[in-house]
């Protein structure tokens, strides 16, 4: 058999085009294998980075409730302080107006 020059320049160009996508699929391929990966990555450190943040905010905000909670306590104990004073007074006044009336009434008898 008789080849053909122009058949086999013909052949040689379409191996080096397939060559040629060939790789050109292959290096497709792996970038973005690496960009997956790079991907993952920073996901993973977002993550990492977001739970972090969390903590944090817990713990400012459990801070907060509790200084919060001091200064409520605070607040009713003076609120109940001032309530047993009034209600000492008022007992005192109550017990002072008996006396007075039992007096006069034992005063009253009397003449």
């Amino acid at each position: 058999m008789h080849e053909n020059p122009g058949h086999s320049v013909f052949m040689k160009t379409v191996e080096e085009i397939r060559s040629a996508e060939e790789k050109s699929d292959r290096a497709v391929s792996e970038a973005k294998e690496r960009a997956d990966n790079i991907l993952r990555k920073a996901k993973e450190e977002i993550a990492g980075e977001n739970a972090l943040v969390q903590e944090e905010i817990t713990k400012y905000k459990n801070e907060k409730f509790k200084i919060g909670k001091s200064e409520i306590e605070k607040e009713v104990l003076k609120t109940l302080n001032k309530a047993k004073d009034t209600a000492e007074k008022t007992r005192k006044k109550h017990l002072d107006k008996r006396d007075v009336s039992t007096l006069c009434k034992s005063f009253i008898s009397k003449l």
